[in-house]
């Protein structure tokens, strides 16, 4: 019954390989920033290297 029940659990319980990754989503919210302010859509005068670091390795 045991030998059962333990193969039971066993089956229902997903591999470690087939676990999916999930992608990882950064939500940024900026109050009176426009996209020509960041040094990653042009902008000269204004110095932004952790987001523009952030677009530079993220997906488009």
């Amino acid at each position: 019954m045991h030998l059962l029940l333990l193969s039971t659990l066993l089956a229902q319980t997903p591999a470690v390989n087939e676990v999916q990754s999930k992608p990882n989503i950064i939500f940024i919210i900026a109050d009176d920033l426009g996209y020509g302010d960041l040094g990653c859509y042009g902008q000269k005068i204004i110095r932004t290297p952790n987001l523009d670091r952030l677009a530079a390795e993220g997906m488009r």
